[in-house]
């Protein structure tokens, strides 16, 4: 081999290593920066995923806030609606008032008495600690008439017992009613209680009784709804006309304009 010849093979050999060199060093270089871009994308990524999932919440809060917003004017129609309906109630009765019959004195020892439905306003029953109390009449005794739930045991006790001082002491009789004319009633409420006790078939007695709703009327007298179960013909509700005397409740038998 010529000198010409090895020249020529050593340099292209030099050119071949360079060629490599630089063409490793180039892919080493694009390595470098494939990694620093790789570097510099994962945060961005993070922040896009945290943008979006933001995103996500403000989109559902503000669906939240329409459906609160379409809601709260449907409340306030509600509204508008109901205070106009309390005026017109509470003008009615004033309205009505004027007229003769509503001055009428009514008697609702009538078993036709019906009650003045405008003028109905609930009584809280569940200031009484004894409101939710379930009376039998096995079991019923003398427990006074300091709440609504008492008189209507105690009441219960005086019918069944047919005891006179009992009976005298749950009634509320008429003004200007004697004693003798007291003692008269008294006494057909035990001739009566006695039949019933003679002839169990004709009046079955309710299984349990309370009193159910309380509201007030006028002058110290309330619409009581006395919710009764018998074992045959299930549950129902009477009415029956209570009235506030003092610390006491009565049951009323006497006139009063309702």
């Amino acid at each position: 081999m010529t000198t010409l010849q090895k020249s020529v093979i050593t340099a292209a050999l030099a050119a071949a290593v360079g060629t490599g060199i630089y063409e490793a060093r180039k892919a080493s270089n694009l390595r470098a920066k494939v990694q620093t871009l790789q570097q510099q994308q994962s945060p961005l990524d993070n922040r896009i995923q945290q943008l979006t999932r933001e995103r996500d919440d403000t989109t559902r809060q503000l669906a939240a806030l329409r459906d609160d917003n379409e809601r709260l004017n449907r409340n306030t129609g509600d509204l508008l609606r109901l205070r106009a309906e309390v005026a017109r109630l509470q003008k009615r009765p004033e309205s009505v008032a004027l007229s003769p019959p509503a001055q009428e004195v009514l008697d609702t020892s009538d078993p036709n008495w019906k009650p003045n439905w405008i003028v109905l306003r609930p009584f809280d029953l569940s200031q009484f600690p004894d409101s939710t109390t379930n009376i039998t009449s096995a079991t019923a005794k003398d427990v006074g008439t300091a709440t609504p739930a008492a008189l209507l045991q105690t009441w219960m006790w005086a019918q069944l017992s047919g005891d006179t001082a009992g009976i005298l002491k749950t009634w509320d009789f008429p003004e200007g009613t004697t004693e003798e004319q007291k003692l008269e009633r008294v006494k057909e409420a035990q001739r009566d209680e006695d039949n019933i006790r003679q002839n169990p078939q004709s009046i079955s007695r309710p299984a349990e009784s309370r009193v159910r709703d309380l509201f007030a009327l006028k002058n110290d007298y309330y619409l009581a709804f006395i919710e009764q179960k018998q074992p045959n013909t299930g549950t129902y509700v009477s009415y029956q006309i209570f009235r506030r005397v003092g610390d006491e409740w009565k049951v009323s038998f006497g006139k009063s304009k309702q």
